[in-house]
């Protein structure tokens, strides 16, 4: 709405132009007495231009200004903060239909009044009591047993995961457009019909860096057996004893719950290893359950290899794997280091909140957490 010229300044400029003030001369004679009108300004006043002006000439009722009702009444803002200000909130939507405000005078009192901004949930497992209380134990144990101090740098940790052929050059969800536009036609993203490509792969990383990745064949399954035969026996015979070679008695292997992990065989190698060589490892009722978020290769190694997979172009299943070796072996010792500088934090960290998830406790990367 343009700016309303008050009585008094359409008075002056009428009281100087009767005394022969040309519109250059009243523009600076009003900037004088501190009242800034334009020469446009000026010309209305003289011509009667305008609805009230027109209306008051010709003796006509002067229409009034409706000033727009306030919408964002403290009243309104507390009917949006309790429908949006919690766990679940309404859609704008909703909250719209309860309320009779408009879309944008919503997004006002949640983003303006309430100073609320929008994020993200992290997708977590379903915890009931005998998960947390399994969490928080046994983290304690893992923390205190085999990852205090310098211990972590003879930690081994493992995982598995799937490797798509999508997972590379993938398109981002998101794009920008300027204000008022709609996304072109052509912006989206296409999905295909048949089933995802991919193959599984098996990550290690240990105290003094990672171990190559394993490819598990497609249409293999990883049972007890494969697991003994083409995973620990190459780690253990092949591998470690490069990285730790004399002392591989102080060396602790960590994997999840996953039934090749825990089945009786596998328990069996592991047993054998022990009395052998000297090993370490968590025996099943010492494993965290649903603990990614306490696991090296889920809070960072798999996603590290998704996240650079994105920005490279591989077009078939062996240039996948070919781009995740390289990823995968560039990663420096400095940066395993670090990873387990957070397992260790992360450990403390479940163990101090009762065994419930941690991934939107930012204190997660605090180095000081308070003592179990």
């Amino acid at each position: 709405m343009p700016k309303i010229t008050s009585t008094e300044t359409e008075i002056d400029v009428k009281r100087l132009s009767k005394e022969k003030y040309s519109y250059r001369q009243i523009k600076n004679k009003l900037i004088e007495e501190d009242v800034g009108v334009s020469i446009a300004t000026i010309c209305r006043i003289l011509k009667n231009i305008g609805n009230r002006r027109s209306a008051k000439n010709n003796k006509q009722p002067v229409p009034q200004y409706r000033t727009l009702p306030i919408k964002r009444t403290p009243a309104n803002v507390q009917k949006v903060k309790r429908l949006a200000n919690k766990k679940n909130p309404a859609t704008r939507r909703d909250i719209q239909k309860q309320t009779s405000l408009s879309l944008y005078t919503i997004h006002k009192i949640i983003h303006k009044d309430l100073k609320l901004e929008t994020k993200n949930k992290t997708r977590v497992h379903k915890l009931n009591a005998e998960h947390k209380k399994n969490r928080k134990t046994n983290c304690r144990k893992l923390y205190e047993n085999y990852l205090a101090g310098q211990r972590s740098e003879y930690a081994v940790t493992l995982d598995e995961a799937l490797v798509y052929l999508e997972d590379s050059n993938r398109e981002r969800r998101i794009c920008y457009v300027k204000q008022g536009e709609r996304i072109p036609e052509s912006w989206v993203m296409e999905k295909d019909e048949s089933f995802r490509k991919g193959f599984m792969i098996v990550g290690i990383i240990t105290g003094r860096g990672t171990v190559p990745l394993f490819r598990v064949p497609s249409q293999v399954k990883i049972n007890a057996q494969y697991y003994v035969d083409y995973v620990l026996k190459p780690l253990f015979t092949k591998h470690l004893p490069r990285l730790y070679q004399n002392e591989m008695h102080k060396v602790f292997f960590h994997h999840d719950k996953a039934s090749s992990h825990t089945a009786y065989s596998t328990t069996e190698y592991l047993e054998e290893l022990k009395s052998s060589i000297g090993i370490s490892y968590l025996e099943k009722d010492d494993i965290p359950v649903k603990a990614p978020d306490a696991s090296p290769l889920d809070f960072y190694g798999f996603g590290y290899i998704k996240q650079q997979l994105s920005k490279r172009r591989a077009r078939t299943l062996d240039g996948v794997w070919k781009l995740s070796q390289e990823i995968w072996s560039q990663i420096e010792v400095v940066t395993c280091r670090k990873v387990f500088n957070a397992w260790k934090r992360r450990c403390r960290l479940i163990s101090a909140k009762n065994g419930e998830h941690i991934e939107q406790t930012k204190d997660i990367h605090r180095r000081h957490i308070q003592k179990l």
